[in-house]
């Protein structure tokens, strides 16, 4: 019986079948209940999160537009300011007067101090690998790069070129910039990505004198893009029209320079070509983009028109930023995760407790009521056998009055239970020979009751 106490599974094969469902749904009651308080919580905070990340990356692409645009423009703004220096136009208009030794002298000085002009502004500036001049033969007169060569570089023409046929087709203060292209190969086998910048210089008069060439440095002038992809999963997008990709080495997916995005990364692609700007999703990330074309949005620039090739315009722009999602949130404090943990430890062993407690409860009641069934029927017994006993049984009160009398001594009495009990004197039943023996002995039964009980407790005396 104590084992059965102290072991609340000690039940029958029908109450532990039913305790089994009782247990389940107090482990997955807890959990919908503590899931359903907290999903709104984690579910705001994932919104915050989202949130922050569109402006984050809105901020960031806005950023790296601005960047861009401001390196075209100055670049723009040097080209323009440099094709009306007053030595520049002298240089180009002595190259193509009458020769003469005094003539040829002073070329020969104005070629000099424009190649330290170049190499000056190669230093200063840090963003152009090669100046050139041509003159209205498409003839290179003067070009100055990066790379060490000879003081006068053989004469090199561009003419046919398309890039020498539109400049000289532009009016003063006109650009004509390039595709970005790969450029010429440095040490180790580097190979360089460039633009070419183009503008017509003219005299103050407004004579067409020739055309001046700076190549810019397109990997310096896109470095700030292409760090983009250092920044954990953050990836910066930039293609021309067609999805030529414009980065060169750049990317977590190693994104070869010219190649084409939609045959590298087919869903980038889709995503850049389908608006000009705005938001998209990209698998689980989420893509902010943007375009822009040169040969329309160089207001800030002091470029009259800008020329380009069709193909290549507007340039597609984009940031790619992984979106967040409730379980990246979660992990990312592990003190969060291990209290979420314990609240629906504690919430579940909660529910299990009660179901075991209540089922607990419940085999005590059963028992108790057994229990009394079994007490009630035993009683019953013993009053069926003292009525019925083969003998007779009385009780008395201290007076010798019948306080009870069984169906047996009744009967040898021939009388009624109601004409006996609380009404007559045990000692009128006796013999008046005996009675006197009675009485000593009711008195010595009083005598050894009131050295036992105190008096208030004695009620009778049995016999």
């Amino acid at each position: 019986m104590l084992f059965s106490f102290l072991n609340p599974f000690e039940t029958s094969p029908l109450t532990l079948t039913s305790l089994w469902p009782r247990l389940v749904a107090a482990t997955l009651v807890p959990v919908v209940l503590v899931t359903a308080l907290l999903y709104p919580i984690f579910t705001a905070q994932l919104k915050d999160r989202i949130d922050a990340t569109r402006a984050m990356a809105e901020a960031r692409l806005e950023a790296e537009y601005e960047g861009l645009l401001q390196g075209m423009n100055e670049s723009f703004n040097q080209v323009l300011a440099t094709a009306e220096f007053p030595l520049l136009r002298r240089y180009l208009d002595g190259v193509q007067q009458t020769r003469s030794p005094a003539r040829d002298l002073a070329v020969q000085r104005d070629h000099e101090q424009m190649n330290t002009l170049f190499h000056t502004l190669l230093t200063h500036f840090g963003r152009y690998t090669r100046l050139t001049l041509l003159d209205l033969d498409g003839r290179e007169r003067l070009s100055v790069t990066t790379a060490p060569m000879l003081p006068l570089p053989p004469v090199v023409s561009h003419a046919g070129t398309a890039m020498f046929e539109e400049t000289m087709a532009l009016q003063p203060r006109d650009l004509y910039v390039s595709p970005p292209r790969l450029g010429a190969t440095e040490g180790e086998g580097v190979v360089t990505t460039v633009i070419d910048i183009v503008t017509p210089v003219f005299s103050p008069s407004g004579r067409r004198l020739g055309v001046m060439l700076f190549t810019l440095d397109w990997a310096r002038l896109t470095a700030n893009l292409s760090g983009v992809r250092e920044d954990g999963d953050t990836q910066i997008l930039l293609t021309d029209a067609q999805g030529a990709w414009l980065l060169a080495g750049s990317g977590k997916q190693a994104i070869p320079f010219g190649s084409a995005l939609a045959s590298e990364w087919p869903a980038a692609w889709q995503a850049l070509a389908a608006r000009a700007w705005g938001e998209a999703r990209l698998d689980e990330h989420i893509v902010w983009r943007r375009t822009h074309d040169i040969r329309t949005h160089h207001f800030q620039s002091q470029a009259g028109m800008i020329v380009s090739e069709p193909e290549s315009q507007p340039w597609r722009l984009g940031i790619v930023t992984p979106k967040p999602t409730l379980a990246g949130l979660l992990m990312e404090s592990p003190g969060q995760l291990l209290a979420i943990a314990l609240v629906y430890l504690l919430s579940v062993t909660v529910g299990v407790f009660w179901v075991l407690s209540h089922h607990r409860q419940r085999e005590l009641r059963k028992r108790a009521l057994l229990f009394s069934r079994e007490a009630r029927q035993y009683a019953g017994e013993v009053q069926d056998l003292y009525e019925h006993a083969p003998c007779g049984y009385h009780s008395l009160d201290g007076t010798g009055r019948v306080a009870k009398m069984n169906r047996t001594e009744l009967d040898w009495l021939g009388y009624r239970a109601d004409e006996v009990i609380g009404k007559r004197r045990y000692r009128d039943f006796i013999t008046v020979e005996t009675r006197d023996a009675f009485d000593a002995a009711f008195q010595q039964v009083l005598g050894q009751a009131e050295g036992v009980l105190p008096r208030r407790q004695r009620g009778g005396a049995d016999r």
